[in-house]
């Protein structure tokens, strides 16, 4: 989890291919020529209402999930503040290579045992076998 949900570059990557994506729909309108599995030519195009529905839904998507991805990365930002600040170095490096080896199992303990008690209001009262399963998520 922490290199997708509480991850800021994983949701700039993300946003940015919705927002490419929507972009490219705007062309869909636009007749095509396609080659069918049997030598067929086609002609292949969307009605411009379909398309505005899918414009309108993808963008209510990317709404919802950049709400969403600012409250998870609040979250972190309140849970970091909790951990020294070699630990948010070294969580940095590991979120933007996505890469969870770059940090150490003991900084990754901490980190996740701020992030969850800032998720769920409990401070320290995580219990271990809860915390011990919300790891391996993390992993």
């Amino acid at each position: 989890m922490l290199l997708s949900k509480y991850n800021p570059h994983y949701y700039q990557r993300l946003f940015k291919e919705m927002e490419d994506e929507i972009e490219e729909m705007y062309h869909l309108s636009t007749s095509t020529v396609t080659d069918s599995d049997i030598g067929e030519l086609m002609i292949m195009s969307y009605s411009v209402e379909d398309i505005a529905i899918m414009i309108v839904e993808r963008k209510e998507t990317l709404e919802k999930l950049k709400s969403s991805a600012t409250k998870h990365c609040i979250n972190l930002q309140i849970a970091l503040t909790r951990v020294p600040g070699k630990y948010q170095v070294a969580l940095h490096a590991a979120q933007s290579k996505m890469n969870i080896q770059a940090i150490n199992k003991n900084q990754l303990n901490a980190i996740c045992k701020a992030l969850w008690a800032v998720v769920d209001n409990e401070g320290d009262n995580i219990p271990a076998d809860r915390e011990d399963s919300q790891m391996m998520q993390a992993i």
